[in-house]
């Protein structure tokens, strides 16, 4: 029956991917998230010619989702092949289209992720585009986004070089373990509209290795207000350290009645009372906002 489930799901899948839907990303937007629970979640991807990519439950040795300590990112993910390692010779990807609103500060990509490379021969890297596709760059060095990013949390590095694909910086080698990756940058007004294209390219060479390759799965496209959210340093309040790993102290001349936390864009996922010491040890690693009782939110960054 699972085989059968699988099989309906790829064949939905590659039937939808003639036509493509655009994410929003953007403050108070639907649609700006992408978890691939539902078979409609598809029409939202665009695989190239050469395409390897499936949505469905891996399994793989490597690349599976332990889902009693994911139960969030439920059972499907997009993955190069379910069952089989990625073939020699590839380069091959799947694109994210997004309109992205205006009128923001700044925008936040996150997204869960296992993979399995040949170290520094095969590998898999982001890439934008800001005219539909003629051009296309690595996000971590084109001048719009990769030369603003405020912040990072397991992006690859300029070091991390594939051969197979020019020597371009991108994930390479293996991660074992689910890992969140989030990058946050200033708005600017050549990418909103229609015109923002993100594409996640798997690239191998002529050695066949057995390994596995990469998944993909928990999507999400946030974006912050300038008026909206006023993020303003309060001199009252002494919140450290931050950077935080597993906890947050909070110093305040008055007693705390709430805290509250909110994601980049702007969902509330956590409240607490009179706490002067928030634990952040259930959170993932990423941008979040926090107030304390009726003061004006602060920045907080979650990162291990």
């Amino acid at each position: 029956m699972k085989l059968i489930f699988v099989i309906f799901l790829l064949t939905f899948f590659s039937c939808q991917v003639l036509s493509q839907t655009n994410l929003n990303w953007g403050w108070g937007e639907h649609n700006n998230s992408l978890g691939f629970e539902k078979p409609s979640d598809s029409i939202y991807i665009k695989t190239d010619t050469l395409n390897i990519w499936q949505i469905g439950s891996p399994q793989k040795d490597k690349l599976f989702i332990p889902f009693n300590d994911y139960p969030s990112l439920g059972k499907l993910a997009i993955v190069s092949d379910t069952l089989m390692p990625y073939p020699i010779n590839c380069r091959s990807s799947f694109q994210i289209k997004l309109h992205v609103s205006s009128g923001c500060n700044g925008y936040s990509l996150s997204f869960a992720q296992k993979y399995d490379f040949e170290q520094n021969k095969d590998g898999g890297i982001i890439e934008v585009s800001y005219d539909r596709g003629l051009k296309w760059y690595n996000i971590i060095n084109d001048s719009i986004i990769g030369e603003n990013i405020e912040y990072s949390s397991n992006m690859y590095s300029t070091t991390d070089t594939i051969q197979s694909y020019f020597n371009n910086p991108g994930f390479t080698g293996t991660q074992n373990d689910i890992q969140y990756v989030s990058i946050t940058f200033p708005a600017d007004d050549r990418i909103v509209g229609d015109t923002l294209l993100i594409r996640f390219l798997l690239s191998s060479d002529s050695t066949d290795t057995g390994h596995e390759g990469w998944m993909l799965d928990d999507f999400s496209f946030g974006a912050y207000l300038v008026d909206g959210i006023n993020i303003n340093q309060i001199n009252s309040l002494n919140i450290y350290p931050n950077p935080a790993k597993n906890e947050i102290m909070i110093n305040s001349p008055n007693d705390i009645k709430t805290v509250e936390i909110y994601s980049i864009d702007g969902i509330k996922v956590k409240t607490l009372k009179t706490k002067k010491v928030v634990d952040l040890s259930d959170m993932n690693s990423g941008i979040y906002l926090l107030r304390v009782d009726n003061h004006k939110l602060r920045k907080i960054i979650v990162d291990r």
